[in-house]
């Protein structure tokens, strides 16, 4: 788990519906970003020309897997 929605507490929202316990880094959960959850417009093409795609794009040789980060600059 890595992130969870804007007010769900992981011990009290999901664990106990889940039916083997997961392991957690606690401190590596991150709260998702709360415009997923609403519905004007996020407002992302600003967020996102901060970094140039040639920053945002790797190839993998070895493997041949391309990455590419998707990340907002800031919220």
């Amino acid at each position: 788990m890595i992130e969870v929605a804007p007010g769900i507490d992981i011990d009290r929202d999901i664990l106990p519906k889940m039916d083997f316990k997961p392991l957690i880094k606690r401190e590596a959960v991150r709260t998702m970003d709360p415009r997923i959850f609403d519905t004007k417009l996020m407002e992302l093409r600003q967020n996102m020309i901060q970094k140039f795609l040639e920053q945002r794009i790797d190839y993998d040789t070895q493997d041949n897997v391309m990455f590419i980060d998707l990340k907002v600059s800031h919220i």
